[in-house]
Parts: C-alpha cells; sequence; structure tokens
C-alpha cells in the first residue's frame, strides 16, 4: 500500500515519464522491461511517496510498478514522481506504447483513492532487462513540444478580430459556453479528451438554436416520415440536439449526415468505456482523424452565430490534435560486472536537442 502525504500548497500533478527495459533470447524471464523516469523538474506535485517507494503490482505477476520520488529540488520538495515498470513484451520499440497503457490503467484507481491528479509525461527510456545480460539495447527517448518556443504569429489582425468577438458577447450569449468548450479542446493533451470537448461545444450550440416547433418521426429503416394508418396525421415530437447538430453538419458539410453518423459512433464509443484506440473498429476513423473532424465542425457552427465581424481574419492550421514531437536514440551499451542488473551509472545517459524555427502560419478569411 502506498501511503502518500497530500501537499495543499502545491497545485500542479505529479507528473510520471515512461522508460522502459526489454530482454531478448530464450531465457524464462525474457523481455522483462520498463523503467520509468521523472518528468522535467518545472512539474510541481500535490502527492509524493511517504516510504521509500510504492509498489503496484498485477494480480498475475505479468508486471510490476514502482513509484517513487525523484531527487528534491533547490527548494527542497520533491517536484514530481518517477515510475519504473517492469514486465514483458516481444518488441522493444512497442513497450513504450504498451507501458504507457499499463502505468496509466494502474493510476485511474490510484486517482480515486487519493483523489488527486496524476500525469503522465513521457517515455524516456526503454531497455533490456533480461538478467545477466551483458549487451543490452536501449532506447532514449526525449519529449519536445512543437509548440514551444510558441510561434510568432499573434498578429494584429487576430487580436482585432477576437476583440470584436468579445465585444459584441453580450449580443451573442449562446455564443459563451461553446467557445470555452472549443478553448479547452485547444488545451487538452489527449485527443480522446480533446473530442469530447469538441463535440460539447458543438452539442451545446445546437441545443441553444434549435427550434421548438415539432419535426415528424421518420421511419428508422427508409428514413421516410411515420403516418397513422387511422387518421393519416403524421407522428411528430419535438427536436433534440442531436437533430440540430445534424441539420447544422448538413448545412456545413455536403456529406453532414454521414459525419455526423460517424461523429456519434465515436462520441458514443469514448463515452460509454469504449478505449481510445479502438475507436478506428467502432467507427471506421481513427482518433485523430475525428478530433480533426469534431474540432472543424465546432469551429464552423461557431462561425456560423458569431456577430458581424469588419475585416475578420482568423488563422489556419492543418490539425488541432494535441501532439508531441518524440525523438529516439537507440543505443547498444555492455554490463560489466556480474550483477544482475545494471546501476544507475552504468546507463548511458545521451543527451538530445531540438534546433527550433519559425515558418509562418497562413492568416485567412474563414470558408466552408
Amino acid at each position: 500500500m502506498i501511503h502518500a502525504a497530500r501537499d495543499e500548497g502545491k497545485g500542479q500533478a505529479p507528473y510520471l515519464s515512461l522508460q522502459a527495459r526489454t530482454g531478448e533470447g530464450q531465457h524464462p524471464q525474457k523481455n522483462r522491461c520498463a523503467r520509468s523516469s521523472a518528468a522535467d523538474a518545472q512539474h510541481g506535485g500535490t502527492l509524493r511517496v511517504a516510504a521509500d517507494r510504492g509498489l503496484l503490482k498485477s494480480a498475475d505477476g505479468g508486471y510490476g510498478i514502482v513509484l517513487r520520488n525523484a531527487p528534491p529540488g533547490t527548494d527542497g520538495h520533491v517536484p514530481h514522481l518517477i515510475a519504473i515498470v517492469t514486465g514483458e513484451s516481444e518488441d522493444i520499440k512497442a513497450v513504450a506504447s504498451r507501458f504507457r497503457s499499463i502505468l496509466a490503467s494502474n493510476l485511474d484507481p490510484l486517482s480515486y483513492v487519493t483523489r488527486s491528479e496524476f500525469i503522465i509525461d513521457h517515455c524516456t527510456k526503454v531497455l533490456e532487462w533480461e538478467p545477466h545480460k551483458k549487451e543490452r539495447r536501449m532506447l532514449a527517448i526525449e519529449k519536445f513540444d512543437p509548440t514551444q518556443p510558441p510561434m510568432p504569429e499573434l498578429t494584429e489582425p487576430l487580436v482585432k478580430s477576437a476583440a470584436q468577438i468579445f465585444a459584441q458577447m453580450g449580443s451573442q450569449r449562446i455564443l459563451v459556453r461553446p467557445l470555452q468548450c472549443f478553448r479547452y479542446g485547444l488545451v487538452a493533451q489527449q485527443p480522446e479528451e480533446q473530442f469530447q470537448y469538441f463535440w460539447q461545444a458543438f452539442e451545446t450550440l445546437a441545443d441553444a438554436t434549435r427550434e421548438a416547433k415539432k419535426i415528424p418521426i421518420s421511419c428508422q429503416k427508409c428514413g421516410k416520415d411515420l403516418i397513422c394508418r387511422e387518421c393519416g396525421e403524421a407522428h411528430e415530437r419535438r427536436p433534440m440536439a442531436a437533430d440540430q447538430m445534424r441539420a447544422l453538419l448538413v448545412e456545413l458539410k455536403a456529406n453532414g449526415s454521414e459525419v455526423y453518423k460517424t461523429l456519434s459512433k465515436v462520441r458514443n464509443h469514448l463515452t460509454h468505456g469504449g478505449a481510445p484506440d479502438e475507436v478506428l473498429e467502432a467507427s471506421g476513423i481513427t482518433l485523430a482523424q475525428a478530433t480533426d473532424e469534431m474540432g472543424a465542425a465546432a469551429w464552423f457552427a461557431i462561425y456560423k452565430y458569431l456577430p458581424k465581424i469588419e475585416n475578420g481574419h482568423f488563422a489556419v492550421v492543418e490539425s488541432v490534435v494535441s501532439n508531441s514531437m518524440l525523438f529516439t536514440a537507440e543505443i547498444q551499451f555492455a554490463v560489466k560486472g556480474d550483477q544482475e542488473q545494471p546501476g544507475e551509472d552504468q546507463i548511458p545517459l545521451p543527451q538530445l536537442s531540438l534546433i527550433t524555427s519559425f515558418g509562418s502560419a497562413p492568416v485567412t478569411q474563414p470558408s466552408h
């Protein structure tokens, strides 16, 4: 059991990077993998491990997770946690993704019992972890944020356009929540979260703009209106937000009805507990595609109800999906001595860096 002391003075969550180790050969503990490393020191934490370490293990012994405190910062406080995941994998290059999922699944109940946030940063190392192996492979991984440093593209026309929208928000209160949800969608780090925020922006706007007039009930098979056999009157009902969402998409896109069906499958899959990596199987499109499609739908729906803007300018981006750039160096190193596993001083620590140059993002009038 992990006994943790909450630090009420910290407002940020513990960040856990993921390192990993793998093994090859015929050893019975083949491919025992994984080690997780500390995240960037600038990230604070709300919890630290009170003892030297905390252990989480699967019931079948297939993997183990160790949580450790990172070395104290210059202020004497533990800035973040270190997670060490050990398990089996046939492919060293698949470890980072697979072990991240294992770690995340264990953090869900840990967040519940502690009522605290835990955020995985990235996998930083993958090592072969077969006992007594002399020659080992290692993947050193460094994460870079493509949005840092910020691009110098916050131009005056864009700022003026935003200022005009804000100045007229009093007469367009229906846009307040959709605009907020759209911003949350851009801020979210996981595509499944982004999709849900964009969906909420679109749904909220659709619900606020739907008419109270009754509409015919359609046959689910052929799509024609249902007619009463006795009186000949059409069956009617009050329109729902889904009807307005479909209508808006039909107005925005030629194939809007089909797009709505596909995005609804994605939304239902994620909302009812479906795994993000199973979105393609559930809907026919990838999660990244769905997130971009939903983001575009929300953006143009908001634009439809924007107040009049003089000489409005809007930035154009290729994708709204949150991504990080991961650079991987594949290394082989020798382990000296007869110890079962290498010590920290025997594991290479390569330094990867990124040099940034800025291009120019187009700024243009929006079009459908």
